[in-house]
């Protein structure tokens, strides 16, 4: 018969011990992931929703800006002529 260094319910109560261990280790390490990936999808998402508002707007800046070019244009050609035919009368 060989020698037994440890007795059978205490090598029971260890391996219960262990298993509860790793099943709590198994749950911290999935919620990390699982926390680290909805951070990721949601940075992604925001950033994403950012930049197409933000170039929204600039579309909107840059018509504003070719109206105002255009209306400062017509307002000097009609300045000119009017100093033309003030020359020609």
């Amino acid at each position: 018969m060989s020698a037994k260094l440890v007795e059978q319910t205490t090598k029971h109560s260890m391996n219960t011990y262990l298993r509860t261990l790793n099943k709590t280790s198994e749950y911290k390490q999935y919620l990390l992931f699982n926390l680290g990936v909805f951070v990721t999808l949601v940075f992604v998402v925001g950033l994403t929703l950012y930049l197409k508002y933000r170039e929204r707007n600039n579309l909107d800046s840059i018509k504003k800006k070719e109206k105002d070019k255009q209306e400062f244009i017509l307002n000097h050609l009609q300045l000119y002529q009017g100093m033309k035919s003030n020359y020609l009368y």
